[in-house]
């Protein structure tokens, strides 16, 4: 797991009690990052202790922390209180008890990825729960995924960033799967999945006000459940490879399979193989033939059946097109 690290440096004329001098943005493994961050308070505590012992507040709140860090039970219920926004204690015990119940059956790395993807009032947030929950028992678009020696726990070096390991994994896909350099039209993704042909529709596998979309995994491991978020067929050709992404490389434990819109390390590596598996970089450059206007991109995106969004950012992300006009 990692973090990753931004840092804008302050202003010359900063008057904070605390500038920033560098300007940077990395990946950082979690724990290393976590080991810097006890280094630096005990650091502090220290510090303050040979200044008369102004730091007790603060060395006596560290200790709670480390506390509950060490306590398995209390550390999930902590870490699910950040993903959902609330501050320690101040989560209603309701909901906290309602998704650590969904652990078991979603699966404890789903459910990391789910929570901060609920938002809103308690009352929301409930409400969305027991969409969600409905989505995974109801029905959907049933499919079957091939998964070739190898391709399951794709792997890249440490420190690369999620969206290069998206890429990476569409190209050992497209390979592995025998697919062309060009798009994947809908007759190709239906094949892929087994799907029925309708299935990309803008009529199916769509439960009414899912926050997300959602993937469940079957008992033998060879078949999923499609429940779309998305109500347009880019979108839901979109989602569709995004399960794919998290079919391969989601824990074997987590059931449950989220496309949401946060963007944590496993939303961005989905997004980038759906990006390079529906529509390739070098395709979609060929296709643009150094004409990078808003029609030409329109265009393109209608070819590759993707939105004029994921276009836009798939240019931008290989530096063909300015970030701006991802923007527009």
């Amino acid at each position: 797991m990692t973090v990753e690290a931004v840092c804008h440096a302050s202003r010359q004329n900063c008057e904070e009690p605390v500038r920033y001098l560098s300007e940077f943005r990395c990946p950082v493994e979690a724990t290393a990052f976590e080991a810097a961050v006890d280094d630096f308070l005990a650091k502090v505590i220290a510090r303050l202790e040979t200044c008369g012992g102004v730091g007790q507040d603060l060395s006596t709140l560290w200790e709670e922390v480390k506390a509950e860090r060490d306590d398995p039970a209390e550390s999930v219920r902590r870490r699910l209180e950040a993903r959902l926004g609330y501050d320690p204690d101040e989560a209603p015990e309701e909901i906290l008890a309602h998704l650590l119940e969904l652990s078991g059956e979603a699966g404890e790395a789903a459910l990391d990825e789910i929570a901060p993807a609920l938002s809103g009032t308690a009352t929301g947030i409930e409400d969305a729960i027991r969409k969600t929950v409905g989505a995974a028992h109801g029905k959907g678009v049933r499919v079957a995924v091939d998964l070739p020696s190898g391709l399951r726990g794709h792997r890249v070096p440490y420190g690369t960033p999620p969206w290069d390991w998206g890429r990476s994994l569409a190209g050992a896909a497209r390979e592995a799967w025998g697919l062309s350099s060009d798009g994947i039209s809908d007759e190709e993704l239906t094949r892929l999945l087994d799907a029925p042909k309708k299935a990309f529709h803008p009529d199916s596998g769509h439960s009414p006000g899912i926050p997300f979309g959602l993937a469940v995994r079957e008992g033998d491991g060879a078949h999923l459940k499609l429940v779309f978020g998305k109500r347009n067929a880019p979108g839901i050709r979109f989602e569709a490879a995004r399960f794919l992404a998290d079919h391969l490389t989601a824990p074997e434990s987590d059931a449950w399979l989220p496309a949401t819109k946060t963007k944590t390390v496993r939303q961005k590596m989905q997004r980038a193989f759906a990006a390079e598996l529906l529509c390739p970089i070098d395709a979609l450059d060929s296709f643009m033939n150094g004409d990078y206007s808003d029609d030409r991109i329109e265009e393109a995106a209608e070819y590759f059946g993707v939105s004029v969004l994921t276009a836009k950012s798939h240019l931008a992300n290989h530096d063909l097109i300015p970030p701006e006009m991802v923007r527009i």
